[in-house]
Order: structure tokens, then sequence, then C-alpha cells
């Protein structure tokens, strides 16, 4: 008779690994003859001679014994066992589009269904609801909760597996009726509670538009319900009249950071912040270089190490600490991981680089000191100027009001447009065209980096404002108006909130298109 030993030498590595049986052979001295049997690397074989006894031969079937080793999963917390067959698979290998049990329980769609389902958790973590707080925890932890235990949507069966420590096929798991946990509908009801709770400390304010909230001297509005990629972030920012937040100074980052973190907000934001192509440099969407390092971007632990370089004073560059090496890196790397801004629950609200394709949450805001929408803002300044300054304010509404401004541009006039949007860059080309053969002026001034960047892609935006200066039209960005006043001889003058002033002559009008 002859004995498999295949896999006696251990178990083998990797993704593969599996319990598999092997030979226990009992054999006493002199009960075979050594003439009997030979050993290879791969087989055992025993002859069986006609001199063999019958009663020898049941005693050495008693004494040998062949068994397969069940697997012992248990022993490692990142481990199960498959149903299907004798074998351990780690956590990791769970529905990720592969099977590594044989029966491929492992890949099963119900289980992985809920296997993949998590509130704001990352991959095989669940919320966990215990004592009025909400926490993420691993789907083992979770299961594991007793005194209290956790209160959630977590499938009862989920939890079943990790009690068994082996995987099941989902209809196949049958739950007690009174290990039911309570109905999902009492945590669905506690998740909209605490949704409601943050709209109103993030879409509410009166100094605000609507869904804006007051956070120091800026409306932001932060849409954590939602999760897009990065330019469905933008785009939806720009539709409520902001867009993607960028972070001014540290005091202004330290300001969010603590109104996201005090309102305990768990979602990742997006950021106005990316590097268009590699080794350009990260800005924000103004072109403003982002600074680099402490105290924005995050740090990253790694299972590898690396030692970190420093340059002297005389260019030279060495290896650190006598090239410690170390299992931090900070964002963003240079093998990397994306090409957009984020502020990252996982590292504190800290800067992180992603993929843009990524589902995350849109932070938007109006801008530094835009406490209502910016026109209409814009509008009282003038209001409360007094007459002498009203009576060369015209609000563009109708034809009859063009009319009156290429008259005014027709005659060398000065004018100055209020807005960029469409309305105000069409007139600002065509009173720009007219004035070039009359030596008047057109200035226009808008909140925006670019004419239109509300309702265009930035490379149309900016492609719309080169056009319209190439007409004449002097434009002035980022800028509000906060004050017009006039001078003693008879000049008006706007002040902006970036501290700037402009003066003009006295054949003005200022037209406001917002």
């Amino acid at each position: 008779m002859a004995f498999d030993l295949a896999g006696s030498e251990g178990l083998a590595e990797g993704r593969s690994r599996s319990r598999r049986s092997r030979i226990v052979m009992l054999m006493l001295p002199g009960l075979i003859p050594s003439s009997h049997l030979s050993l290879t690397s791969t087989s055992v074989t025993m002859t069986s001679p006609s001199s063999t006894s019958p009663a020898l031969l049941l005693l050495f079937l008693l004494l040998s014994s062949v068994y397969a080793e069940a697997p012992d999963c248990a022993n490692k917390e990142d481990e199960i066992a498959c149903s299907s067959e004798d074998k351990c698979v780690k956590l990791s290998y769970m529905c990720d589009g592969e099977s590594d049990c044989a029966g491929g329980e492992d890949e099963d769609p119900d289980l992985c269904l809920v296997f993949k389902s998590h509130y704001r958790c990352e991959k095989e973590e669940v919320a966990c609801r215990r004592g009025g707080e909400l926490e993420c925890m691993g789907l083992r932890e979770y299961c594991q909760q007793v005194d209290p235990p956790c209160e959630g949507s977590l499938d009862p069966r989920m939890c079943k597996v990790f009690q068994d420590n082996t995987i099941h096929r989902f209809p196949s798991i049958v739950i007690p009726a009174e290990g039911v946990p309570d109905p999902s509908w009492r945590m669905s009801e506690a998740l909209g509670e605490d949704l409601v709770a943050n709209l109103n400390n993030t879409f509410s304010h009166p100094d605000c538009p609507e869904m804006y909230t007051m956070v120091a001297d800026q409306c932001l509005s932060v849409f954590s319900v939602g999760k897009v990629s990065w330019g469905e972030a933008r785009a939806f920012c720009r539709v409520l009249g902001g867009d993607l937040l960028t972070l001014q100074s540290v005091e202004h980052f330290t300001t969010v950071l603590q109104h996201l973190q005090n309102h305990q907000l768990t979602s990742d934001f997006w950021l106005g912040g990316r590097q268009r192509e590699k080794g350009r440099g990260w800005a924000w969407l103004d072109d403003t270089p982002m600074v680099m390092g402490s105290p924005y971007w995050a740090v990253r632990r790694y299972d590898e190490c690396r030692a970190r370089n420093v340059t002297s004073a005389n260019m030279m560059t060495r290896a650190a600490n006598g090239s410690t090496c170390y299992h931090y890196r900070q964002a963003p790397e240079a093998e990397q991981l994306g090409y957009c801004a984020t502020l990252s629950y996982q590292h504190y609200f800290y800067i992180t680089d992603e993929d843009c394709l990524r589902q995350k949450s849109p932070l938007y805001g109006l801008g530094r000191n835009k406490r209502k929408f910016v026109n209409k803002v814009t509008l009282a300044v003038f209001e409360r100027a007094g007459s002498e300054v009203t009576d060369k304010v015209t609000l563009f509404r109708s034809v009859a009001d063009f009319q009156q401004l290429h008259e005014v541009a027709g005659k060398g006039g000065h004018i100055t447009i209020i807005g960029g949007g469409f309305l105000g860059s069409e007139l600002a080309c065509a009173l720009g065209y007219k004035t070039k053969s009359t030596k008047g002026s057109v200035i226009q001034v808008y909140p925006e980096y670019g004419n239109m960047a509300k309702v265009l892609p930035e490379y149309l935006s900016r492609w719309t404002t080169d056009k319209v200066k190439s007409e004449g039209v002097d434009i002035i960005t980022h800028s509000t108006v906060k004050d017009v006043t006039t001078t003693p001889d008879g000049k008006l003058k706007l002040s902006f909130d970036t501290g700037k002033e402009v003066g003009f002559i006295y054949t003005f009008s200022l037209v406001y298109t917002l």
C-alpha cells in the first residue's frame, strides 16, 4: 500500500496557504521488515508479502493513522476558516473579487454586500452606537461587544460568521429569533437625528445665505451628506455661488479644522487645491502656491521605513540622524497617491493627496468677509452712499440701459462694471471695444478669479478673461466693493475688500450687473 506525503513538510506560504493532510505512521520495531518498506521524497510504499499474517496487518492499520488536520484559524485575529474546505483565509481576502475558498463562499454576494457596507467607516469596519457614542470598529470587535452590545445596522448573520469563525453562504445562516438585535430602523432614525444636528450647524446662519454657515469671518457650506468626485464637488459648489475652500493662512486652517472637529463631522472633504501635472507643484484654484509640510499636511505610516535626507548650509545632502529609518512620511509624497487635496478625517482633517475620482464631500465658501450674497452686499454699499453717488450708478436691466452706456462710451466716458457673470462680461467686451476709438475706459470688477468662473470650466473662464482684456478692459479680480465715496473735486472713489482703492474722473458711470 502507498501513502501520499504531499504537504507533510508544513504549510505553503502566501495567499494559497492551506492546511493539508499529513501522515502519522506509528511503527513498532520488528513489526514490518525493513525489506518491505521503501521511502521516497513523495511517498511511502509498503509491500505486503504473503508471509505477513492478517493479524499483523490489522495491528499495523490500527497503529497507523492517516488524518486531515482541522484548520485552527482562531489563533489569529486576521484569519477565518472556509466552510467548503480545510483552509484559513485572511479577512482582507474576503470580498476582494477573487475566490480563496473552494466553494466560493468568501465571495458570496449577500455576504459581501454586508461585509462592504459601512457608515462613514473604512472597509472591514462598521459604525457601533453604545451609550450615545458613535464609533467605527472592526467587524469582529463589533460582534464581540456585550455590555452593552452595539446598536447598528449590521446584519446579525455577519456576527454569526465571526462567532463560528467560519465563512458560510448567507442564505444558509439561520439566526434564532431571540438573537436578532433591535430593528435597523432604530439605527436609521438615530442617524437621521445626527444628520439634522449637523445640518443645523453647517447649513444655517443669519449672516450667510441659505446652505452656508459662519466660520470666523467666512461663510462656509459643509456638505457632509453628499460624496462625489473632486470635479463634481467643484461644479456643485459653483451652483450654490461658491467654490471649493482654499486655505489662506494657518489661522484660517485652524478655524476650519476646529469647526469640523467641534461638530463631530466624520467625512473627508475636498479642498480647492490640486496638482494639475506631476512636477508642477501644488496650487489653490487661483494658482496661489500651496504651502507644503507642517502644519498643513498629514503624516502617513508605512510598514517599510526610509531614511530622511537633510541639506547642510554648504548645500551638501546627507542622511539625517545617522541614517535612522523612519516609518512615517508626510503628504504629498513623491510616489503620488492623487492630484487633488482633501481634509482627511482619518488624519484628523490634515491635508492629504488623493485620487480626484474618489468619493468625498464638498467643502466650499463664498470667500473671506463675504457675509451675504455678494450682489446684495455690493448693492447696499451704493444705496447708502447718497444721491451724489447713486446718480452715477446704473442697475443694468434693459436695452435702454445699454443704449445709455453705449452713448457714454462713445463720448470717451469712463465706465466701471461690477460683476463677472455672463451679462457683465458681454457688456464689458462691447463697451471696451467702443472706447478704443474714443479714448474712454472700461473697468470690470468681480470677486472670482476669472470671467464667468461660476459657470465655466477653469480653462474656459481664463480664456474668456483674456478675450475681455484684449478688448481694452481693465479687470480687477478677487475684489468686492466695500465702500464708495466722493472726493472734494467731485470724483468717485471705490474701496475694495482687498484694501485697494480706485479713483475716477467726472465722466463716470458705474454699472451693477450681478
